[in-house]
């Protein structure tokens, strides 16, 4: 088991999940699923974007779905909120999971799976600048 005092021994790769404290109950530990979007070898800043359940007659971003099964985290129907990702660098994530403060959900998504998440990001609601960093360091 790698040291938590050591942080470098977390390798961070493109379509990694993790559980991240994040939206109106993250002060109570609330967390959500994400997946890093942008290869990690091509910047030292990745992109993540976060999956959320979906819910009828809710305002949603319908570029991507994801299913039971898609992941073992996933339990209910979500979708991928490309409209609030998150940008950090790895060492920082690193340090979030050497601490405790965020959760590596293993296994990576699949490739098929990350190629419909892929397939959302060029056509749904993310920002100018987030765009231009996916489309630059995808």
């Amino acid at each position: 088991m790698a040291n938590p005092a050591q942080p470098a021994q977390f390798p961070i790769t493109q379509r990694d999940a993790f559980l991240i404290p994040s939206g109106p109950g993250a002060a109570q530990g609330e967390c959500h699923f994400f997946v890093v979007l942008t290869d990690p070898a091509k910047s030292d800043m990745v992109l993540l974007v976060n999956a959320t359940t979906y819910r009828q007659n809710t305002p949603h971003d319908a570029s991507c779905f994801l299913d039971v099964g898609d992941h073992p985290f996933i339990r209910h129907k979500s979708y991928i909120v490309y409209s609030k990702p998150q940008k950090a660098t790895v060492q920082k994530l690193r340090t979030m999971i050497a601490s405790g403060t965020m959760t590596l959900r293993p296994p990576p998504v699949s490739q098929a799976v990350f190629a419909r998440i892929e397939a959302g990001a060029s056509s749904c609601q993310m920002k100018p600048e987030d765009n231009a960093f996916y489309l630059q360091y995808r």
